[in-house]
């Protein structure tokens, strides 16, 4: 018996030490507030929080840190949306308990917490300066001394007391990324041109971002993801370039994963589909997980940039003929690319119809194509609409795939070398569309 008390015992001592800590409170919305949504984002998970019937919430939050935004949307009668977002701490096997107000724009957070009092403390004087600085703007000649004064007030409130390393160097980090948003907002309203530059004592203390945001719980600063992306950018132009840095300057995987991936989608935007460029992204690419997936999504671009050529696929005609789009070299070919089952692409058609016969242009051609798995729902539909000429039926998902379209009806159109000239090509609906095609030469 003694055993197994013993082993209670130490079982009871072990979940103590693992003990979740509790996120709870209430919510005052006011009755000018219809409706509102709250959610704890955390760095692998968020929590949704759902007052019940007298707008209390309790919620267990297990998290790798112990930091978490509270984010929140509240709609007012008027259907106007505010947004609000504050850091919470979460100590592990101890709960936390706020009072959420609502008051003219701004969500009022009290506890006794005395971390989340700091965070508070300066999240509100923080929100005061922005506000300040936007309605009110310090001149030009008062700002060295306007952003010394806001450093200064700030360095006291989160250092205002003694908190172990873990806190004390999210609270630094929070501040420093605030004080980079402040300086964003004086340049907005004091652009540099010739007659004014920003003092070199504000530029000069401007924090490090990878110091202030190479930390697990990087995501949770808002604007964190473009922060990052704008500083390797300012680094160094090219993507490669942008990612040695990358790797040289941050040491959290999580930040490496998610801002690589996004330099690399950032590529194949900016960059049309050619050999070299391919070969440059497999160089980007070299060592992901996910390099095939990111190769294929480029390589549709050989079919979707302009200038591309048409794609070497085989459709068939009502009579079961094998049909190519290279047959129309010489022409300008509109593509309507619809289904039997497609509501909009269907009342399309008398607009398509309407077009062909008013077009004065006989180097226009026209060509449906569509993506029906069911022949005779094809057929069935192209009778009730009485649709005439090039009515071609895709036979596989190749083409699909190849011009990369997600929905329909899609509407492309090339020219006469068979290279294309817009892949979202005016809807037969549209004004301009006639008028397009009746000025080609």
């Amino acid at each position: 018996m003694k055993f197994f008390y013993i082993v209670f015992v130490s079982l009871c001592i072990a979940c103590q030490n693992h003990t979740e800590p509790v996120f709870s409170g209430k919510i005052s919305a006011g009755e000018n507030v219809s409706r509102y949504m709250l959610k704890l984002q955390g760095v692998d998970t968020s929590f949704i929080i759902k007052p019940d019937a007298e707008d209390h919430f309790s919620i267990v939050c297990s998290e790798s840190t112990p930091f978490f935004m509270l984010e929140g949307k509240v709609w007012d009668r008027n259907k106007e949306q505010w947004n609000f977002v504050s850091p919470v701490y979460l100590q592990p096997g101890k709960s936390v308990t706020v009072n959420l107000m609502w008051k003219d724009g701004y969500m009022e957070i009290d506890t006794d917490d005395k971390v989340n009092r700091t965070i508070q403390a300066f999240r509100l004087y923080h929100g005061q300066i922005m506000k300040e600085l936007w309605e009110n703007p310090p001149l030009s000649g008062e700002l060295e001394n306007w952003v010394a004064d806001y450093s200064r007030k700030a360095v006291g409130i989160v250092e205002k007391r003694r908190y172990n390393d873990e806190v004390r160097t999210f609270l630094t980090a929070w501040r420093q990324i605030e004080y980079i948003n402040v300086m964003k907002g004086i340049r907005y309203l004091f652009p540099e041109d010739s007659t004014f530059r920003l003092p070199e004592s504000l530029t000069g203390n401007l924090p490090d971002i990878p110091q202030v945001l190479d930390k697990p719980y990087w995501k949770l600063f808002p604007h964190s993801e473009k922060d990052i992306l704008f500083y390797l950018q300012d680094c160094e132009e090219e993507p490669e370039g942008q990612l040695n840095v990358l790797k040289e300057r941050f040491q959290t995987e999580s930040i490496r994963q998610n801002i690589s991936k996004q330099i690399i989608m950032q590529f194949l935007k900016r960059y049309p589909y050619s050999e070299a460029n391919r070969q440059r992204l497999i160089g980007l690419c070299r060592d992901r997980t996910d390099e095939k997936e990111i190769i294929a999504l480029y390589e549709k671009k050989a079919f979707i940039s302009a200038g591309a050529s048409l794609p070497d696929v085989t459709f068939e005609d009502l009579n079961g003929a094998k049909r190519s789009l290279s047959e129309f070299k010489g022409k300008y070919v509109y593509i309507d690319v619809w289904a039997s089952w497609c509501v909009p692409c269907c009342a399309e058609v008398p607009y398509l119809q309407r077009l062909e016969k008013e077009l004065n242009n006989k180097d226009v051609i026209f060509v449906s194509i569509s993506v029906d798995k069911n022949l005779s729902q094809w057929k069935k539909k192209m009778q009730q609409l009485n649709m005439q000429g090039n009515q071609w039926i895709v036979t596989d998902s190749v083409f699909s795939e190849l011009m990369n379209i997600r929905a329909i009806p899609h509407f492309l159109l090339y020219d006469k070398n068979s290279k294309l000239l817009e892949y979202h090509a005016p809807r037969p609906s549209s004004a301009v569309l006639k008028n397009k095609l009746q000025r080609l030469p």
